[in-house]
């Protein structure tokens, strides 16, 4: 018997159905990946047509065994939790659904997971990322180079509009590739029966991201470095994104750190150098020194503010750290259970009227940190099934044998668990449904020859 992904436990009948996979659905899930690039509306419009689809698949073929895999019921225990603490805190039961519905990725989550059983699908996810995210660095950066202007709103709508994260796994992912051209070998051409009976040398495992090209092309690694060079540059120069300084800064710790666990300390020691060129980098460059910079000033002026006119304080470092000192007190009324939901908003402006008002309500829906949000509007149980998710993503890279896979999953999850301390990730549009395809992807579904046979 050949062994099935982990949480697999469809029958042999069934079996190359959904693991062999069916182009119509692998050419709607690239469309799903380009929409998350491209419009808000057609990724909602998009992520229905693709939830049909999952629903007839649950009920043509039922593959219950993948609701074992710990990612689909600490999501499903999630959204459980959020529906139950909203309707006790007092919340109707539309007012709840909607609650419910800011978090529909960790419904598509589990919902969509037979979709990404099969390698090519999986695979055609990947090539739309990597082809989306490379018009996407070049429409940013090569206008920029050649005269100087950011295209911001000019030559590419969504300069500054895509996450952290996002840019992040695409940098590491191209140096790594630079260095690990092997991982490459024997792409694009996958078996035509999939994971199902295959060599294991002729077993094609995509990557994320990938560069289309034959590995045995010299140039293929300078392409490669071209687009690594070009997105760290629309990272520091173009798109101006603090956070993802910080997730990618999180994420060279974490490669780093890998490093040390296969190679030794020594690969630590050299891993540790980039890191270290990304701090020198942002200091060197004009732009990303002046927004550093920029945070610095923002938060003394803040601290030198009196709090009962801290709320009039406008500038982006200022808000948060006005959002993040409410939310704490919003906690502080109910740390076990949280107050739900539901009720947040309205304790996130009694507590900043009792602190002197504010310009807006801006924040009373996200208060720009979500273990805060989490903790303050589900309580303990809600924030610890919150980390349950990262927790889970670790322990997965952790375990994997296969290098691409478990470098790429790490420093994921270590972009994601660092964005989240500044921006939202699963009740964001972009951040969420990338953190949607990234565990579906990356997460959710081993190597075959990762998996003990039955």
């Amino acid at each position: 018997m050949h062994p099935q992904p982990k949480g697999v436990t469809v029958s042999t009948a069934i079996a190359p159905t959904l693991l062999n996979g069916h182009p119509a659905v692998a050419l709607l899930l690239g469309l799903m990946t380009v929409c998350v690039f491209a419009s808000t509306a057609l990724t909602n419009l998009m992520a229905l047509v693709v939830s049909l689809v999952a629903l007839w698949v649950w009920a043509k073929y039922r593959p219950w065994g993948l609701l074992r895999e710990p990612l689909a019921w600490i999501s499903l225990a999630l959204l459980g939790w959020l529906l139950l603490r909203d309707l006790a805190a007092g919340a109707g039961t539309a007012e709840a659904l909607r609650q419910l519905g800011d978090f529909r990725v960790l419904l598509f989550l589990v919902l969509w997971s037979p979709l990404f059983m099969a390698a090519r699908h999986r695979l055609t996810v990947v090539l739309a990322f990597a082809a989306c995210m490379s018009a996407f660095v070049l429409a940013g950066a090569l206008p920029y180079l050649l005269d100087g202007l950011p295209p911001v709103n000019r030559y590419y709508p969504g300069t500054a509009d895509v996450a952290g994260p996002m840019l992040t796994l695409a940098i590491v992912a191209c140096f790594w590739l630079v260095v690990h051209p092997a991982a490459l070998r024997g792409w694009p051409r996958t078996p035509s029966t999939d994971e199902v009976g295959q060599e294991p040398a002729r077993r094609a495992w995509p990557v994320w991201p990938v560069w289309p090209v034959w590995p045995e092309w010299p140039a293929s690694r300078w392409a490669l470095l071209a687009l690594a060079v070009l997105g760290l540059f629309t990272l520091l120069w173009v798109t101006g994104r603090r956070t993802g300084y910080v997730t990618l800064l999180a994420a060279l710790l974490v490669w780093a750190a890998l490093a040390s666990r296969r190679v030794g300390l020594r690969a630590m020691a050299v891993g540790l150098l980039g890191p270290a060129l990304l701090v020198g980098a942002i200091w060197v460059v004009p732009e990303a020194r002046h927004r550093v910079q920029l945070v610095i000033t923002e938060v003394q002026q803040y601290l030198d503010t009196q709090d009962q006119q801290r709320g009039l304080v406008n500038t982006s470092s200022g808000l948060r750290l006005r959002f993040w000192e409410t939310t704490v007190e919003v906690i502080a009324d109910s740390p076990v259970l949280g107050v739900g939901l539901s009720q947040f908003p309205a304790q996130f402006m009694a507590h900043t009227q009792r602190r002197g008002g504010a310009l807006s309500d801006h924040g009373s829906g996200n208060p720009h940190n979500e273990y805060l949000y989490m903790w303050a509007g589900l309580g303990l149980p809600g924030l610890l099934l919150y980390l349950a998710l990262f927790v889970r993503m670790a322990w997965l890279a952790w375990a994997a044998q296969e290098p691409a896979r478990q470098v790429l999953l790490a420093v994921a999850t270590a972009a994601f668990a660092s964005s989240v301390l500044f921006n939202s990730m699963l009740i964001d549009m972009k951040a969420g449904h990338f953190f949607l395809l990234t565990a579906l992807v990356l997460a959710w579904f081993p190597r075959p020859q990762e998996t003990p046979r039955p």
